[in-house]
């Protein structure tokens, strides 16, 4: 069953409205509850401009108080006749896009033009007249202009289909070439007035970018060539209906990020990775379907990380360290700061969680992967405690407990249960009269500023105090 769009919101709409719509199909409604948005799908005869669609939203809007906004996914019936008839009747409007040498293209001889579903291609006989279209940016100027008025994704080519004469190197005499040259002038982002990039180009897009980067917050709307860096932590590929793949690249420069998109025909071309530090350069725009500003890539430029490094030739290791699994003291998943531990040379790593023990089978689990694979490190088990005296309610000191062998690891178990079962007011504490009987095969710290050691030297305790 098909419905039409202005019979199933005849009464939601004015009248003019509905007849712009005439005849379009709704395919398919997503609803979003918790964004309280809708997403239409439309199979529709003509073109609508964006301004339409603008008010056809807020009056369908106005009509739910349940809704925030409507998107519209507009397919046309016949794509290539639509984009035809636009550039006939809307001459005067896109002379900002087609005018070269003061004159209109698609009046021009050398020209010829053809539609086919979602791409127009210009195709040209005249090589300096191929090269001109190239230099002027027409081809993205008129997808973009497509998107700004009618939300229509279209790919705009420029083809060169003639005779192309070049020095042949053996005679050094002047020969025309037989075989037909269609180059194609990438693949231009429908909306973004940019060339999008074209990774089959490969080092052409990968290039040194000399211009000093802003930082992601400086980054503004209708900038036309910015130029950024940072590390990319998540990326998302999507299918595009002309068989192109869309990446969205997440970058953060640590305060703030921006979205980084791009275009690829396969996903192999894909050669940016997450945890890459890249600078980028391309060009800032609203994404229509993203809702927020993204960076349309146009050039980018490998980095290497910044990471901090220990370069001391004697290795620390480090006997006092949080997983996530220290509420509120920790973000680093075990895996992670092991191979951080790894790539610092360090022999060793301490876990010491607040209280709990919850990491230690992924730390096991980490040390083995690791191991297998050459890097050699080894896991000291241990906690960071509660110390009290006797009461429950006194103010525990912090304390670092770590396991020497498995006698010690046995009793750490011990001491862990007993501040949970027996022990426990606000965290688990550990009585100091539980820890001597338990001490055997443990090492003993100081923790932080919480340890009792040094609230004693605070308070100005006395050194045999």
């Amino acid at each position: 069953m098909t419905l039409q769009f202005d019979v199933f919101f005849k009464e939601k709409i004015e009248a003019r409205l509905l007849e712009i719509w005439e005849g379009t199909i709704i395919n398919k409604v997503e609803v979003f509850k918790a964004r309280k948005i809708w997403r239409l799908h439309l199979l529709a005869p003509q073109p609508i401009s964006v301004i339409d669609i603008k008010k056809t939203a807020e009056q369908l809007c106005s009509g739910h108080e349940y809704l925030e906004d409507i998107e519209f996914n507009i397919e046309l019936k016949d794509m290539g006749a639509s984009m035809r008839h636009i550039i006939e009747v809307r001459r005067d409007d896109l002379s900002s896009c087609l005018v070269l040498a003061g004159k209109f293209l698609p009046d021009m001889p050398l020209i010829k033009w053809e539609f086919d579903k979602s791409r127009i291609d210009i195709i040209s006989s005249d090589d300096a007249l191929y090269k001109d279209i190239i230099a002027s940016e027409i081809c993205s100027h008129l997808a973009e202009w497509m998107w700004q008025q009618y939300a229509v994704q279209v790919l705009v080519r420029v083809i060169y289909q003639g005779k192309k004469q070049y020095r042949d190197k053996t005679d050094n005499n002047l020969i025309a070439d037989r075989q037909l040259e269609i180059i194609e002038l990438g693949h231009d982002i429908a909306g973004s007035g940019k060339r999008a990039v074209n990774f089959r180009e490969g080092k052409k897009m990968e290039q040194t970018i000399k211009a000093k980067p802003l930082p992601v917050a400086d980054l503004e709307e209708g900038m036309k060539t910015a130029v950024t860096e940072g590390e990319i932590w998540h990326k998302e590929i999507h299918n595009l209906k002309d068989g192109r793949l869309s990446v969205c690249y997440y970058l953060t420069d640590y305060n703030d990020s921006i979205l980084i998109r791009a275009f690829v025909d396969k996903e192999d071309d894909d050669r940016i990775k997450v945890g890459d530090r890249i600078r980028v350069k391309g060009s800032v725009r609203f994404d229509n379907r993203l809702k927020e500003i993204a960076l349309f890539l146009e050039q980018y430029m490998q980095q290497d990380s910044n990471c901090r490094r220990d370069d001391n030739e004697n290795k620390r290791i480090e006997l006092h360290a949080h997983t996530k699994m220290s509420a509120m003291d920790g973000v680093a998943e075990v895996k992670e700061l092991i191979h951080k531990a790894i790539m610092w040379g360090h022999p060793a790593i301490a876990i010491t969680d607040h209280g709990c023990i919850q990491s230690f089978p992924q730390a096991h689990a980490a040390a083995q992967e690791y191991n297998k694979s050459g890097n050699r490190i080894k896991i000291i088990y241990g906690v960071e405690g509660y110390l009290v005296e006797e009461n429950k309610k006194e103010k525990p000191h912090h304390i670092i407990l770590l396991a020497r062998n498995l006698t010690g690891l046995k009793n750490l178990y011990k001491l862990i249960s007993i501040s949970y079962l027996d022990h426990f007011y606000r965290q688990p504490r550990m009585p100091r009269q539980e820890l001597q009987q338990y001490r055997e095969g443990l090492l003993l710290g100081t923790a932080c500023e919480a340890g009792e050691l040094f609230r004693g030297i605070l308070a100005g305790a006395s050194d045999a105090e």
